[in-house]
């Protein structure tokens, strides 16, 4: 091969691969993946990673990986986020309990939906669910 050959020779270019910046959405894809804000933030992550996904493959910017990495996190962190929520619903929201299996949740909703007359919580309430009337009742 003559000098002439090599200079004129095509390779890599890799200046503009250095000047090229990762995809913002890929980055903040993956840092509200991180932070899963009680889901909302992981939710967000997915989204935004998918769509930073599209974006890379059709102007060919760099961050492919940070976008698929923000898709994993926030999957992992969404079924964190639905456990966590599970466990919150299940042990501690409901207030007291009525005795019919799901924790007083569904008494503490009718209640606060309709009034105390319907609770459970309510000396009248059980009685009247029974057919006698909230009003007709009296007191012990």
């Amino acid at each position: 091969m003559s000098r002439s050959q090599t200079e004129t020779r095509a390779g890599p270019s890799y200046a503009s691969q250095a000047t090229q910046r990762a995809n913002k959405m890929a980055i903040w894809s993956l840092i509200l993946s991180i932070v899963w804000l009680g889901g909302i933030g992981s939710l967000a992550g997915i989204m935004l990673g998918f769509s930073a996904r599209r974006r890379i493959a059709g102007t060919g910017q760099r961050g492919a990986g940070l976008a698929t990495a923000g898709i994993v996190v926030g999957l992992i962190t969404l079924l964190f986020a639905i456990a966590y929520w599970a466990f919150i619903a299940r042990h501690i929201g409901g207030g007291g309990g009525a005795g019919n299996g799901h924790g007083g949740a569904v008494t503490a909703a009718a209640s606060a939906i309709i009034g105390p007359r319907w609770s459970a919580h309510h000396p009248a309430g059980n009685l009247y669910r029974r057919g006698t009337p909230a009003w007709t009742a009296t007191a012990p």
